[in-house]
């Protein structure tokens, strides 16, 4: 994340969420998909572990340097939870352009993280297959504990 932020400040970077200069105006690097969001969304699944989130949620294409205020205030929630529940700042004081770039932003990152997370549980599924026969099954193991004996 920090590599980004300083790729992305080095190149002449502005907040990408307000178009402002954000070198002076403590940046930092959004997670537009947010951890917890995508943990909460897509966690259930047997063949995503933590790890496989921090991976895909920490590429570049989930992130976007903004000011450290904005970063703050919208915290563990999505872009448009964030510019549409009337509660915060950044509802209440960003302009329509700011709130529809955030919106944008977050499509574009949905489509991204649901992409890796869906590759992700295929090549975790075909690894799992290979396990079987050696009994480390991840589903296999859990099936097994969930039977009626």
């Amino acid at each position: 994340m920090e590599k980004y932020k300083e790729e992305h400040l080095k190149n002449g970077g502005k907040d990408e969420y307000t178009g402002n200069d954000v070198a002076t105006n403590r940046p930092q690097p959004d997670h537009i998909v947010p951890l917890v969001h995508a943990v909460k969304e897509y966690g259930t699944s047997k063949f995503l572990d933590d790890k496989d989130f921090k991976e895909i949620l920490n590429k570049d294409s989930n992130l976007a340097v903004t000011n450290g205020s904005l970063n703050q205030s919208k915290g563990g929630k999505t872009n448009i939870e964030a510019v549409s529940d009337g509660k915060n700042t950044i509802s209440n004081q960003q302009n329509e352009a700011t709130k529809q770039t955030m919106v944008e932003k977050e499509k574009e990152a949905t489509k991204f993280v649901e992409k890796e997370l869906n590759q992700k549980v295929g090549e975790n599924l075909v690894s799992d297959v290979g396990n079987v026969l050696q009994g480390e099954s991840k589903l296999v193991n859990d099936a097994g504990k969930q039977t009626i004996r």
